[in-house]
């Protein structure tokens, strides 16, 4: 995570970077398991187990979690790491201090790598 680009700062009016489809895709950890991003009638939806919630542009290769989560004022922001090609190749995800980098999983199931 960069300090020059931090997850709070003002929220951009601008589109993302990127296509959204762009960063649709399943991302996983060898320790927490997958997360899903698809898009949902125009948006996108991250997917964890059993909490999910639209993602909503905020700035840069940020997006704010709209979760359905049991803790109503939860609504941690994710950031995706995008490579210089503009692919999305992983997700940032979780609350500080445990903030997990998840990586995009291939087409055929396995890792993507760099």
């Amino acid at each position: 995570m960069s300090r020059a680009e931090p997850w709070h700062c003002s929220r951009s009016r601008a589109s993302s970077p990127l296509p959204l489809e762009a960063y649709a895709g399943t991302y996983t950890d060898s320790l927490y398991g997958d997360a899903t991003v698809s898009m949902q009638n125009g948006h996108l939806d991250f997917r964890r187990g059993t909490d999910h919630g639209r993602l909503e542009y905020w700035n840069t290769n940020n997006f704010r979690w709209y979760s359905n989560s049991s803790i109503p004022a939860l609504m941690p922001y994710v950031r995706f790491d995008v490579l210089p090609d503009g692919k999305a190749n992983g997700v940032y995800y979780g609350l500080a201090p445990n903030i997990l980098l998840l990586e995009r999983k291939k087409q055929d199931g396995g890792r993507s790598g760099g």
